[in-house]
């Protein structure tokens, strides 16, 4: 039992009288940590802007949603026409679209399922969430809506179709 003590002991003592040993060990670390946190700066690396169509204007839910996405900080929410938005993506000056339909607010208030609509530069989208040229998103409100920023709940159960 006390045989491995005396080897720990001794590796010890070696290791804090080696001067190469304790720098490589406790100073580069620091240093390189040091040297990463001016690179990056703590800051987050990604800063977008979602350019959404709201056709659901005035409305509860549709008013949240844009809310909630205002709030995140590396995000800017820009509200463009349903026309503009079209000839910006056939144009190629826009990547991706969210649609807000405009039962959106209704639908979620009954507890049905609703969809929010990506449509994405490229894609020849014939307008109805149903044929299948676009990504949508559906939605089902589980439980009471609440004003201004919680946890989702009040918006959870979104499955991609």
């Amino acid at each position: 039992m006390i045989r491995p003590l005396v080897v720990a002991l001794r590796e010890v003592r070696t290791y804090l009288q080696d001067r190469a040993d304790l720098a490589f060990s406790l100073l580069l670390p620091i240093a390189i940590f040091a040297l990463m946190y001016g690179a990056f700066g703590g800051q987050s690396l990604f800063h977008g802007t979602a350019h959404v169509v709201n056709d659901d204007q005035g409305a509860a839910y549709s008013a949240l949603l844009l809310e909630r996405l205002d709030k995140l900080e590396s995000l800017d929410v820009e509200l463009i026409s349903s026309s503009e938005a079209d000839s910006r993506l056939e144009r190629a000056d826009l990547l991706l679209v969210l649609y807000i339909p405009q039962d959106f607010s209704d639908k979620m208030a009954s507890g049905e399922p609703s969809q929010l609509v990506l449509k994405q530069r490229g894609s020849r989208w014939s307008g109805r969430p149903d044929s299948g040229q676009s990504d949508s998103w559906r939605g089902r409100r589980d439980g009471p809506a609440t004003s201004g920023a919680g946890s989702g709940a009040e918006c959870s159960g979104w499955n991609r179709h």
